[in-house]
């Protein structure tokens, strides 16, 4: 694991910690609230994970989807710590081997991760903006499917991912757009051991369940 993958990883069982910490504190005062979040957007790959497949390390992904929740510890000055879970799938990518056999490509991730929001200071009623960072455990899912006789190839890599990002909440709604780091180096999905940039860029709306004082 390289320096910066151990770095992160630190700051997820940080995250952990301060999440328990939230709740305890929420159990005991009345300044802390609890929501679940369920959340719904698009995903653009970036990086290798957007390149041309004809490039040395390119998958070809187009613009995808995601899904997931998050359970969101709220203090009222304004910080907040969720754990989150989120899927993502990105456009398929087709095409034909050098035998002329038609295949298709896909990519998606699963990320497990930590986030820390703080929401600038509004009117009440009024829509806040926040802000958004975290860390993840990110499981990276690669398969190609031949068409013509069924065979196919998958397998995954897991690695240690940061993001950071702006949102609005209005309401029981909210909009984020986020940047996510994913890094990693592996020999499984191609010949030789290669370093990947499957970044990408999601766009999500929001939806706050009703929350638990």
């Amino acid at each position: 694991m390289r320096t910066f993958e151990r770095q992160l990883l630190a700051l997820v069982v940080l995250g952990l910690c301060l999440s328990v910490t939230a709740g305890d504190a929420a159990a005991r005062s009345p300044y802390l609230y609890s929501e679940v979040v369920i959340e719904g957007g698009a995903v653009s790959p970036q990086g290798d994970l957007g390149a041309s497949y004809d490039t040395a390390a390119g998958f070809g992904a187009d613009i995808g989807f995601e899904v997931g929740a998050r359970v969101r510890q709220r203090l009222r000055n304004g910080w907040a710590v969720a754990p989150s879970f989120h899927y993502a799938e990105f456009g398929n990518y087709s095409g034909v081997t050098p035998d002329d056999f038609l295949f298709e490509a896909k990519s998606s991730t699963y990320r497990y991760g930590i986030d820390l929001q703080y929401f600038f200071p509004a009117r009440r009623g009024a829509p806040h903006l926040f802000l958004t960072g975290g860390a993840a455990l990110v499981r990276n899912r690669y398969r190609e499917d031949n068409l013509d006789n069924g065979d196919y190839f998958a397998d995954g890599v897991n690695t240690v991912a940061l993001s950071g990002g702006i949102g609005l909440e209005v309401g029981d709604f909210e909009i984020t757009a986020q940047y996510h780091r994913n890094r990693f180096d592996t020999v499984r999905f191609f010949e030789g051991t290669r370093d990947y940039n499957w970044d990408y860029v999601s766009l999500r709306v929001g939806f706050a369940l009703p929350r638990s004082y």
